[in-house]
């Protein structure tokens, strides 16, 4: 236990425009290893449910992003895929996560599906 102790990381998520208001004490709370924004929540909070690119969720995420930098703490974020995340990879986010599980299962079920129909016209002719 010492040991896992020891080797343990903080990670809190920024999911909420409440969040954001006090970010400011938060990052200064000791134990606190990095950020983790979350854009869709925090899009909701702000009665802009998924709208992750509009100007004032994109300032409130940069707001965030500044504070955190000049805290020293790393950066992350979701986004649902690599375009999304892009930008925040160059501005030095280096926690990513990108997609969600039931979205890759349903492409990959539709791209077997998609082969599977098309060997069938195929055997048809």
């Amino acid at each position: 236990m010492n040991k896992a102790n020891q080797n343990i990381f903080v990670i809190i998520q920024v999911e909420h425009i409440k969040a954001v208001e006090n970010i400011e004490s938060i990052v200064k709370v000791p134990g606190i290893d990095a950020v983790f924004i979350g854009p869709y929540d925090l899009s909701g909070s702000m009665g802009k449910i998924g709208k992750v690119k509009d100007p004032e969720v994109l300032q409130k995420i940069d707001l965030v992003s500044t504070t955190c930098i000049e805290a020293g703490l790393p950066l992350g974020i979701f986004g649902i895929d690599v375009d999304a995340v892009q930008p925040y990879v160059n501005k030095g986010f280096t926690l990513i996560a990108v997609g969600v599980d039931t979205m890759f299962l349903g492409a990959s079920a539709q791209k077997a599906l998609a082969k599977l129909r098309s060997r069938q016209v195929k055997q048809e002719l």
